[in-house]
């Protein structure tokens, strides 16, 4: 009987501690899933951006010298987004910690993240094909691959609930149109058809 009561406790604590634990894996998730997303969307953005570029030679020539290097030589070219984003990051942190212009300081380091983003994100499009020859890049690939799903079927009952709630108060508002939502739209259109 002492084991039973040993056990069910046990059970009881892991129970407990589940639900503890829960809130936090949702969070990791959900983070873990913006991330994913706004790296798809750089990827797409960068492609948009790069075809309105009038460089077709510096374009062709850049490809041209990653498709020379071998793949393990194309691993330190992510150092670069660092070391030129690194500056701007610690300005926008400079800016909050010494002269309290949080909104300043937090937009700096905002816009040198996503930037940084957007070149390693860019960096990557032209890369992948050299990194998926590395056993190693196929692994962390074949991980991170399995996390998303992971975090998608973690996240996805409350996604569903948000939109219940979502849906709900748009029959409070009337939907409007104006030309900045069609301007966003159209950016939208376009990165979605440079992601397929």
């Amino acid at each position: 009987i002492a084991r039973d009561d040993e056990s069910h406790h046990a059970l009881e604590i892991t129970s407990m501690m589940r639900r503890l634990l829960q809130p936090v894996w949702v969070l990791l998730a959900v983070i873990f899933l913006i991330e994913a997303w706004l790296w798809e969307h750089f990827v797409a953005l960068g492609r948009v951006l790069v075809s309105y570029l009038p460089y077709e030679k510096l374009k062709s020539w850049v490809a041209g010298k990653i498709s020379a290097l071998p793949p393990p030589a194309v691993v330190p070219i992510f150092i670069l987004p660092i070391l030129v984003i690194l500056p701007f990051k610690l300005f926008g942190l400079w800016l909050i910690g010494h002269h309290h212009h949080f909104i300043l300081g937090g937009l700096v380091f905002l816009a040198a993240k996503m930037a940084g983003l957007a070149v390693t994100a860019f960096l990557y499009d032209l890369t992948k094909d050299k990194l998926m020859m590395m056993a190693w890049f196929r692994f962390v690939a074949a991980k991170a691959a399995a996390i998303k799903a992971w975090a998608h079927d973690l996240v996805a009952p409350y996604k569903a609930a948000l939109r219940v709630r979502i849906a709900a108060l748009k029959s409070y508002f009337p939907q409007a149109r104006g030309s900045f939502v069609a301007l966003v739209l159209r950016v939208r259109k376009q990165i979605s058809r440079a992601r397929s």
